[in-house]
């Protein structure tokens, strides 16, 4: 039967599918996402319903900029994250990596009963104490040094200190405060010991009248006499309100009825004001021998002068008076 014949018979009838492109070529598949990027949708693809229904962000497309806002160097870290929940989450990965690393604060540490060497350490380190006593830094004036008394009390206060675990911070306000007050103290004493010597100045000048440069010199000849370089370390000794006992006048007037009945008129033999300056007769009959040779001719003049070569004589004489 022909074709045409089986088309008369039968109706139409469909021809079978040439297959012949299909069994030799397979279908390409579809690139994937990384491949291919992505690109904005055409203009009518944004009516369709499937576009319409995909899930919007919920942040705005220059959300690296508000957040950075101007930072440029901030703009390109956030460049470094896909989206703000990427950034939270490494933010909040570095945070906790910080918190386990970083030391305990200095309210958290707590120093156990009997401490080994290691929790002692710790434990000063969290408080801010040094290691050592000598470690202490003390708020002393610029331009101030302290002197061999400041010195060892501030050594001695750092061992007290550091033995009692006290942080540098409060024994340096401490060494502040106690250098100011020792400050206004010997101000206050420096105050006090000039008004018991005006005072004390004042009453004998007014009961011994012209005697007084007598009675005061004869005094300190007689001290210098038997005491010495130590004259001045006894009249230094200073009271309790700062004066002192060379200004005090019960000693002084004990003292100038004592030379008078102890020294008598040897005493009043040297009566100049070298003795009351500190120095004893054997060093200022040798500071006046030095004049006779010295290099400057002005000096070696005046060592022969009349003033000068009686003091000589006075200061011999005492001497010898003080020999027998």
């Amino acid at each position: 039967m022909t074709d045409e014949t089986r088309l008369e018979e039968g109706g139409a009838e469909t021809a079978p599918a040439d297959t012949s492109t299909t069994a030799s070529t397979p279908a390409e598949p579809q690139k994937t996402l990384s491949e291919s990027g992505v690109s904005d949708p055409p203009a009518q693809a944004a009516e369709t319903k499937d576009t319409a229904a995909q899930p919007k962000a919920n942040w705005p497309e220059n959300w690296r900029d508000q957040l950075a806002g101007g930072d440029d160097k901030l703009k390109n870290l956030l460049n470094r994250y896909t989206s703000p929940d990427a950034f939270a989450k490494a933010f909040k990965e570095l945070r906790t990596a910080y918190d386990s690393k970083k030391p305990a604060k200095a309210e958290e540490v707590e120093l156990p009963e009997n401490p080994t060497e290691e929790q002692l350490a710790a434990y000063r380190k969290a408080k801010g104490v040094p290691d050592r006593p000598e470690d202490y830094e003390f708020e002393v004036e610029e331009g101030r040094e302290l002197n061999d008394g400041e010195y060892t009390i501030f050594m001695d206060f750092a061992k007290h200190m550091h033995e009692r675990n006290i942080p540098v911070s409060m024994v340096k306000e401490v060494s502040s405060w106690f250098l100011d007050y020792q400050e206004i103290a010997e101000q206050k004493a420096a105050e006090m010991a000039y008004q018991a010597r005006q005072q004390t100045e004042e009453s004998l000048r007014a009961e011994w009248g012209p005697d007084y440069k007598a009675n005061v010199n004869m005094m300190a000849n007689v001290l210098q006499e038997h005491l010495g370089s130590r004259t001045q370390e006894l009249l230094a000794k200073q009271f309790t309100d700062g004066s002192r006992l060379g200004d005090n006048e019960m000693f002084i007037r004990l003292m100038a009825d004592l030379s008078r009945k102890v020294g008598g008129s040897s005493a009043e033999l040297y009566t100049t004001d070298v003795a009351t300056s500190g120095k004893s007769l054997e060093a200022r009959r040798s500071e006046l021998m030095k004049m006779m040779t010295d290099a400057d001719p002005v000096v070696r003049k005046k060592y022969w002068a009349s003033d000068t070569q009686e003091e000589l004589q006075r200061i011999t004489a005492a001497m010898l008076r003080r020999q027998a």
